[in-house]
């Protein structure tokens, strides 16, 4: 298991930014990287995710399902996984917690990936570091949906 923890501040309230997570609508704008996605029931969504590395692009069909929430300051996404072309298998636990700070929101998570098969001959950065910049992204994308909505800091 690879584990990495990550930070960055939103120019929204906490409110703003779980609202907009949990808005099924909103997740094709915001994830970064999804070629499609398709909400399948409350707190759970299917997706075509892809991670483009030095090497190659990989496609993967992931599960997401959102748990342990607390609103509006934590939830953790709990992905679940298989590459294309590849035998084997992803899962990723990303705990994330919203705080309200002097100017919006801080944004922490950490991703713990799990990779079995031929995924992990690549190693856990191969697909870790792709991860961190979707999250990256994801953070981005959600600060830019929020502006142009006219949402102010906390």
């Amino acid at each position: 298991m690879s584990e990495t923890r990550d930070e960055g501040t939103i120019a929204a309230s906490p409110a703003a930014v779980w609202e907009l997570i949990h808005d099924p609508a909103a997740i094709p704008r915001l994830l970064p990287s999804a070629e499609s996605v398709r909400s399948t029931e409350p707190g759970r969504f299917s997706a075509v995710l892809v991670a483009r590395t030095l090497l190659m692009t990989v496609r993967a069909d992931v599960e997401v399902t959102y748990l342990e929430e607390i609103a509006p300051s934590h939830l953790r996404l709990e992905l679940s996984g298989r590459a294309r072309g590849f035998e084997g298998a992803s899962r990723a636990s990303i705990p994330i917690d919203l705080a309200p700070v002097a100017g919006g929101t801080r944004v922490t998570s950490v991703v713990e990936l799990t990779v079995s098969g031929a995924l992990a001959t690549f190693g856990p950065g191969a697909l870790r570091d792709p991860l961190r910049t979707q999250i990256a992204e994801l953070l981005r994308n959600v600060e830019a949906d929020l502006q142009a909505r006219g949402a102010t800091p906390a």
